[in-house]
C-alpha cells in the first residue's frame, strides 16, 4: 500500500471511531458533544446544563476506555454550556 493509502485509511478509521463515540455519549443523554482523538489522547467536549456529576465523567471515561486504547490519564473531557 501506498502511504497515502495507508494515512486514507488512519483519517477514514480515526473519524468513524470519532463518531461512534459521539454516539454513545450522546446515548447517555448528553444533548451534543464532539469528540477529538489523537495519536496519544482524546478529547471530549460535551455540552451540558449544569455541571458534569462524577457518575457523568466516569460514564464518558468508561466510553473512551471500552472503546480506545488510551488509559485515564491520555482522555481529556471538557464541559460547554
Amino acid at each position: 500500500m501506498s502511504v497515502i493509502t495507508n494515512v486514507m485509511e488512519y483519517i477514514t478509521e480515526n473519524d468513524k471511531l470519532q463518531s461512534d463515540i459521539e454516539t454513545l455519549i450522546k446515548a447517555k443523554g448528553f444533548s451534543d458533544c464532539v469528540v477529538i482523538i489523537s495519536e496519544d489522547s482524546a478529547t471530549a467536549i460535551v455540552k451540558v446544563e449544569n455541571e458534569l456529576n462524577t457518575e457523568q465523567t466516569l460514564q464518558i471515561q468508561d466510553i473512551f476506555l471500552q472503546n480506545t486504547k488510551f488509559s485515564l490519564e491520555n482522555i481529556k473531557i471538557f464541559q460547554v454550556k
